[in-house]
């Protein structure tokens, strides 16, 4: 992009107008400062997924379980941090962990099984 001038056309009741802005390109070391470490993440999380799938996937889904049951607490139910109740979340990461996982492994499993 290198500091040129960027035409943007937009429709503007049945006709279209140019608008000519000058856009100053982003810094391209603020950008990989933050792809990077998220690439070394990828990189690793893929790793481990594929040496240790279950344990990787039952992790990552008791996380996910948490962050919902959060977002649950404080945007849907709106409780505010002061009402936050720490041993629910705690009780749906575990299910996450522990059955959710399991459960669908067992499942998908099967299904591999049949199909083949």
């Amino acid at each position: 992009m290198d500091g040129r001038a960027i035409h943007c056309a937009t429709v503007h009741l049945g006709g279209i107008r140019k608008y000519s802005h000058l856009i100053q390109p982003r810094s391209s070391m603020s950008a990989q400062r933050i792809l990077v470490p998220l690439r070394r993440l990828w990189v690793w999380y893929d790793g481990v997924l594929e040496t240790r799938p279950l344990v990787t996937q039952a992790i990552s889904t008791g996380v996910i379980c948490g962050i919902g049951d959060v977002i649950a607490q404080e945007l849907i139910e709106r409780k505010g941090w002061e009402k936050y109740d720490i041993r629910r979340t705690a009780k749906f990461s575990m299910i996450g962990l522990l059955f959710i996982v399991s459960g669908l492994q067992w499942q998908f499993m099967c299904c591999a099984y049949l199909l083949t």
